[in-house]
């Protein structure tokens, strides 16, 4: 009986191990499957990007430092010393208000003895006049002290406007170069009065490039204080010579300043737009595609097959790239992967 159940026990063993070299033997037939099966299965795994209707533009840099769109310089007319400087800087003047006063103690100025001809003939024509009164002039006598005085009074406002450093436009003080006991010669510099409601930015151009301005041309200015913020101006003007140090073009531009918030004697940078198309079809300039066939991109439908489709291309503008013809907005276009398809095939998309 014992040796019956032994022999049992031994034939299940054998059975069972059997079976599991049967089935090892039945897995090792499965095909294994490669790269190109899994892909015709599931796809080929690529990212994809919307075609969507956005603005595009080429443009150029230059830099530049802003000043005033009109500036002048309040200067003296004879050499003397500065007595008083009655503006600081940031204050608004008037056209012809006083800035700074010379010295009229000085005997240079002749200030002193034009009042004191003046003072003199004041009271000789009192004089005359009382004498007149009473007969005791002729009425010629008169007229001419009347005109002595006019000539001493014209005289005395003439040396004392040669003291008076006048505003040579309505603005604002931007700049002082002088001080206060400083004597200043002819045509000096003394204060600079500059205009904000707009301001001007010169630029440099090489003779290359000049073709590429024109007046009123669309410009984007920044300034590094304000980074995020910019400022639209335009070509106000371009010279019609080349400096011959460097053969190269002044340009002006000319950028409102309401807010006053651009100074003179900032540094800043402009971009010059020199073609720009609004409500275009953009997409991401990473899914085109260009060899000996042509322009070309791969769309998504929604089976998630790609289609090979010829594109015809516009401005490239950093990422963005106009499609003048191929795609229309919320196409669904390869940005990623593309080199692996042909067209008709499934895709996986992993974005």
């Amino acid at each position: 009986m014992k040796k019956l159940f032994f022999i049992i026990m031994i034939l299940l063993v054998a059975g069972f191990v059997t079976s599991g070299v049967l089935r090892n033997i039945e897995n090792s037939k499965k095909r294994v499957l490669s790269i190109p099966d899994i892909q015709s299965e599931q796809g080929i795994p690529v990212e994809i990007k919307t075609a969507e209707i956005s603005s595009v533009k080429t443009s150029r840099f230059y830099s530049g430092t802003i000043k005033g769109k009109e500036q002048a310089d309040a200067v003296a007319k004879i050499q003397e010393r500065i007595e008083n400087i009655r503006v600081r800087l940031g204050d608004r003047v008037q056209n012809g208000s006083v800035v700074a006063t010379l010295s009229r103690s000085n005997p240079s100025a002749r200030f002193q003895q034009a009042r004191l001809n003046l003072e003199l003939a004041k009271r000789e024509l009192e004089r005359i006049m009382t004498l007149y009164k009473e007969g005791a002039v002729s009425a010629s006598d008169l007229d001419r002290q009347e005109n002595a005085y006019k000539m001493a009074e014209t005289n005395f406002e003439s040396v004392e406007e040669l003291l008076n450093i006048r505003a040579p436009i309505t603005g604002v003080v931007t700049d002082i170069f002088v001080v206060e006991g400083q004597t200043v010669n002819p045509g000096q510099q003394v204060v600079l009065v500059s205009r904000f409601q707009e301001v001007e930015l010169e630029i440099r151009v090489g003779e290359s490039n000049i073709h590429t301005l024109s007046v009123g041309q669309r410009v984007i200015v920044r300034v590094s204080f304000d980074g995020r913020n910019f400022y639209e101006g335009k070509v106000d003007r371009i010279a019609l010579s080349a400096d011959p140090s460097d053969r190269s073009f002044s340009a002006w531009i000319t950028i409102p300043n309401k807010n006053m918030n651009l100074k003179p004697g900032m540094f800043a940078s402009a971009e010059l737009i020199l073609e720009e198309n609004e409500n275009v079809v953009v997409i991401d300039k990473l899914a085109w595609v260009n060899d000996e066939s042509g322009s070309f991109v791969f769309v998504v439908n929604d089976n998630l097959v790609c289609e090979k489709r010829s594109i015809i291309t516009g401005i490239v503008d950093g990422d963005k790239l106009e499609i003048i013809e191929g795609i229309r907005e919320g196409d669904k276009v390869v940005i990623r992967g593309q080199n692996q398809l042909k067209g008709g095939g499934k895709v996986l998309i992993i974005n």
